[in-house]
Formats: C-alpha cells, sequence, structure tokens
C-alpha cells in the first residue's frame, strides 16, 4: 500500500546579521530530505544600531571641520597680525641715513666729564595713542666723555645726558653714528645706530653745534617722528613727536 505524501520543511540555518550566503535545506517529499542548497540572503541590521554608527561618523566629521575651523581661524589672526606689524613699521619713514660726521669742540676728546643745561621739550606718544609733553627749563645737563680702548672708528663715546623730574634724556655720539635712549621709570626705550661701521645716524633727528661764549650748543631738533623701543621689541612702544626739541648748553 503506497503512503500519502506529505510535505516536509527542512529546518534552515539560522541567519547572520549580514549580507552573505548560508546553508538552508529546501522543501522535500515523505522522508526524503531535499539536497543542501546555498541561498543568498540580507538580514536588515537593527535601526538603533545603525542611528549610532551614524551619529558617531557625523561627530567625526563635526569635530574635523571644527578643527579645522579654528585652524582657518587662528591662521587668518596671525596674518592679520603680520599684516598690522608690517603697515605699522612701514608707516615710519626708514629709521636711519648716513651721517656725515659731528663738528663737535669735544670730538676729538679721549675722556672727560662736562656740566650745563638743557632747555626744550619732547612730545612723546605711546604705542596706545597716549601722548605726553614734557619740558625742559634749564634742567641740569652733563656730557660724559668714555674712551674707546681700541679706537677702532673714533677715541671715544660723547653721552649728553639730560634729566628733569619725569624723563632721562641719553644722546650718544661715535664716529659717524648716534644712539636715543630715553629712561622713564624702569623702562628704557631707545634707538641705537652706533653698531657695525657705525656709519648711520637717526634719520628724522637733526643735530647742529653752535658755540656761543663758555659753551657749546647741541641743538637736536626732531624733524619727523622717531620711534623707540625696549630691549627685544620689533614694534616702537613711543615715539618722539615731530617738532620736539632740545638744546643742550655744556661747558667747555
Amino acid at each position: 500500500m503506497t503512503k500519502p505524501s506529505r510535505t516536509v520543511i527542512a529546518n534552515i540555518a539560522p541567519y547572520q546579521l549580514a549580507t552573505g550566503t548560508v546553508p538552508c535545506q529546501t522543501t522535500g517529499t515523505g522522508n526524503r530530505i531535499a539536497a543542501l542548497v546555498t541561498q543568498t540572503t540580507t538580514t536588515a541590521v537593527p535601526l538603533c544600531a545603525t542611528q549610532q554608527a551614524n551619529n558617531k561618523h557625523d561627530m567625526i566629521d563635526k569635530e574635523y571641520f571644527n578643527s579645522n575651523l579654528k585652524s582657518r581661524q587662528m591662521r587668518a589672526l596671525l596674518f592679520t597680525i603680520l599684516i598690522c606689524i608690517f603697515y605699522d613699521i612701514s608707516a615710519q619713514t626708514d629709521i636711519y641715513k648716513y651721517g656725515k660726521g659731528f663738528n663737535s669742540y669735544f670730538n676729538n676728546l679721549k675722556t672727560g666729564h662736562f656740566s650745563g643745561y638743557v632747555d626744550g621739550f619732547l612730545q612723546l606718544e605711546r604705542y596706545s595713542g597716549t601722548k605726553v609733553l614734557t619740558s625742559f627749563t634749564k634742567d641740569s645737563a652733563q656730557l660724559k666723555i668714555i674712551r674707546d680702548s681700541l679706537e677702532i672708528y673714533d677715541v671715544s663715546t660723547k653721552h649728553y645726558i639730560a634729566k628733569n623730574s619725569e624723563i632721562q634724556i641719553d644722546y650718544s655720539t661715535y664716529s659717524a653714528s648716534n644712539a636715543l635712549i630715553i629712561s622713564e621709570g624702569n623702562f628704557r626705550y631707545k634707538l641705537n645706530l652706533i653698531s657695525g661701521a657705525c656709519m648711520l645716524v637717526i634719520n628724522g633727528l637733526d643735530y647742529e653745534y653752535v658755540m656761543d661764549g663758555e659753551y657749546e650748543l647741541l641743538i637736536i631738533h626732531f624733524s619727523d617722528r622717531v620711534g623707540l623701543t625696549v630691549a627685544g621689541a620689533i614694534i616702537p612702544d613711543i615715539y618722539v613727536q615731530k617738532g620736539s626739541t632740545l638744546i643742550f648748553h655744556i661747558k667747555k
């Protein structure tokens, strides 16, 4: 007697959470099991896992974007600062010119200490824009002559020093070059061209020597503003304004 046929559903192996090929059994008849075949299947990744992955990628992208943005902003800031420095320095004329020497009564002395007084005024402008006017009226002045033992370009350096209740001035000459130092409290602002071949003088600072009886007058006139810096600085911290004038009366 023939047994009635029946349909048997084969067990199918569990799918992995990925797209790929998995083994499975097909339907068969009676007690027979169909041949093992392969089937390509795709199992969906849970939605929450997908969102987490996407959120992680978005976070990485945002961090990368913010990092690049900060880097670009920093470069832009540095570029702006450099431009400002360039234009601030360029706003000045050349700080030096070739000197012609100093026609002073004291020029050939190797050492000495001479006294006198100073008249005049200096109008100073700080880097912040604040302006200060300081005047001299027969304030004490002196000339200190310090010997150059090597006598490379000159026999000595001449220091003209004046002081009032606010600031001290130290104007120096050596060979065909000069230097200016203004001391205010603990700050020293300077422009020193006494170096190298000693052929350069401060541009914008004009000088003249005049004999007046027992005194020699050194007239310093600022025909342009002159910037002075603290040690190690690039941008002037203080400017002597155009028109400022000092007259040293040094007794011979």
